[in-house]
């Protein structure tokens, strides 16, 4: 749905986000909010970028959480880079710090600390709606033509007449006598090679004579800097958010978008990227008998890793050790369907994983093993399970053997 208003928030001040964004729909301003506007298969750093990009008004809701937050700069940012209307909603009574401190201090502030909240909402709708009222600032004029100095001209006439003269005299000029000894032909003399980078190549012409080429020597090819590469820093600063017992859903989604682009650089990041996903899943979505947690939909860091495991490049019949291992999880009401692919899950161990309510639509189970997991209410239209071992302990057994069939030559 189009929108205007992008809202930004630490996990922590989700309610007073909600607030905000129902207070501006309210008077029919359209806003995108995470999770509730990130579509299921969608990578959650693109869809956020893309939602910033499409957006002309940035609303933050500011406190000791959003300081502390290592995404909320980088979303204010990307706004400040668009061009954007930046609003900060201060919540708590703390000052920005860090890379907060440089973004905020050039931004519209609404103080939201004192109650009523409903009145500083109604600041809030009141602003907003004026910056959506304002035309789009003019694209900058073009820079004017360099001006040149009269003197250049006339030291660019002055050049051009010496070098003139020069060809003249080089055509009328007479030819010096040459002196060929015993009637041979004269032998180019090689050019001598130097100390420094570029070495004297001498090669014939087509008249016979030496043309120095200049290349570069090994040495010098071999001194060129090569470019720094943090991706590995990147991998750690993400495996360390997923692996933080006090980090949230939000910084969870967040940390899992930053790890997708770097998966598909190479198989090696890649198998790095897999094994901190399913480590994640394993330590987060243990099931746990007795929850009272809805089937459906499942928790946003949830879904989201397992959109990013769905884009794995290997399959089960590269290796034993490409498994996905996740059995005895709680995956219930996850979306395995990925939009535009078949999300692969070719030789997944979903041994007594609890799956109610999941969709598993469009998606490789080929070679999976599904004993004793509970799969009760699933959508299995257009799986692949062909060589999946299928021996659940509770289903909706009459889709799942229509599906399977389908294996059959």
């Amino acid at each position: 749905m189009p929108h205007d208003v992008f809202i930004s928030y630490a996990m922590e001040d989700k309610s007073s986000a909600d607030m905000a964004r129902a207070s501006l729909e309210s008077e029919g301003i359209n806003c995108w909010i995470a999770p509730r506007d990130v579509l299921p298969g969608r990578s959650w750093g693109e869809s956020i970028i893309n939602a910033i990009k499409q957006s002309k008004v940035m609303v933050v809701i500011f406190s000791s959480h959003a300081n502390n937050s290592p995404y909320i700069p980088r979303e204010v940012n990307n706004a400040v880079e668009l061009g954007l209307s930046v609003i900060t909603v201060r919540v708590e009574n703390v000052e920005p710090s860090g890379a907060l401190e440089l973004y905020l201090d050039m931004v519209h502030w609404l103080d939201a600390i004192d109650p009523p909240l409903e009145k500083q909402l109604q600041r809030l709708n009141d602003n907003v709606g004026q910056l959506l009222e304002l035309p789009p600032p003019p694209p900058p004029p073009p820079p004017p033509p360099p001006r040149i100095p009269k003197w250049s001209l006339w030291l660019g006439v002055g050049l051009l007449a010496v070098v003139s003269i020069t060809i003249l005299w080089s055509v009328v000029k007479p030819s010096a006598p040459v002196v060929v000894a015993n009637h041979e032909s004269p032998t180019p003399t090689p050019a001598r090679s130097s100390d420094s980078p570029l070495v004297a190549q001498v090669n014939p012409n087509t008249n016979g004579n030496a043309a120095v080429l200049p290349t570069q020597s090994p040495a010098a090819i071999n001194s060129l800097p090569s470019l720094p590469d943090n991706t590995y820093s990147q991998i750690d600063q993400a495996a360390k958010v997923l692996g933080d017992p006090n980090a949230n859903v939000i910084e969870h989604v967040r940390a899992i978008g930053a790890l997708e682009p770097i998966a598909a650089k190479s198989l090696e990041r890649h198998l790095e990227v897999v094994k901190i996903l399913v480590a994640f899943l394993r330590n987060n979505a243990k099931w746990q008998g007795g929850t009272n947690r809805v089937d459906k939909p499942a928790p946003d860091n949830i879904q989201a890793a397992i959109t990013a495991l769905g884009r794995r490049k290997l399959t089960y019949k590269n290796g034993e050790n490409e498994r996905l291992e996740l059995s005895d999880l709680d995956l219930r009401g996850v979306v395995f369907r990925i939009e535009g692919m078949r999300a692969n899950f070719d030789g997944a161990r979903l041994n007594r994983t609890h799956l109610n309510q999941a969709i598993l639509m469009e998606t490789d189970f080929r070679y999976a093993d599904f004993t004793d997991a509970v799969m009760k209410d699933i959508d299995v239209n257009r799986t692949d399970f062909c060589g999946a071992t299928l021996k659940p302990k509770e289903s909706n057994s009459a889709e799942m053997n229509m599906a399977y069939k389908k294996c059959e030559p």
